[in-house]
């Protein structure tokens, strides 16, 4: 029952998730942190078993810590995009990792997300949300997202977007972590 949201701003992108781990009838914590920073500008967020978040949070941070040590130069959002993507293509015949990803940064004052699923497939877009949550959230944010939006108005879309599930979904997400990334690095916001 894991929920990702996130959405584009005019210099930002801000990421949410819930902070619930559980599997079946059983919540085991309620201060999981579901959203990974990579590097200075970019963020991963992520739905799906414990293990497999973890494990492929890890795996890709990693990797492009590596290969901005060999390179000496930070990776676009774009190219972590297409490294991660990747990454879930060569697993999915052998070991597929069960993760929905969010993956967002900002490349020279340029906000940009990325909407990807554990088959693999991957899409740039402006919001996007992962999970159950996603029936009730997509429409709030076709309604209130706009382009260009402050990082103010980006916080209020996504308080409807929680208040419209604390209202319809059945299950209760009361705690979650959102941050926001922009040029000047990472920031938790406090809803």
């Amino acid at each position: 029952m894991d929920t990702c949201i996130g959405l584009v701003g005019k210099d930002y992108v801000l990421l949410a998730a819930d902070a619930m781990a559980g599997r079946s009838i059983m919540i085991y914590k309620s201060d999981e942190d579901k959203i990974l920073p990579l590097n200075s500008t970019t963020l991963l967020g992520m739905t799906g078993p414990q293990g497999d978040r973890a494990n492929f949070g890890e795996y890709v941070r990693r990797n492009v810590y590596l290969k901005e040590l060999r390179e000496k130069v930070p990776l676009t959002t774009s190219a972590i995009a297409n490294f991660t993507r990747n990454e879930l293509h060569e697993a999915l015949r052998s070991g597929p990792y069960q993760v929905n990803i969010l993956l967002g940064g900002v490349d020279e004052a340029k906000p940009s997300l990325y909407y990807m699923d554990y088959l693999a497939s991957m899409q740039e877009v402006n919001f996007g949300v992962h999970g159950h949550a996603s029936n009730f959230c997509l429409s709030v944010l076709d309604k209130y997202w706009l382009p260009n939006m402050s990082q103010e108005e980006g916080i209020e879309c996504l308080r409807k977007c929680i208040k419209e599930l604390n209202t319809r979904f059945m299950i209760n997400l009361s705690e979650w972590k959102v941050k926001i990334i922009t040029a000047e690095g990472l920031k938790e916001v406090a809803l």
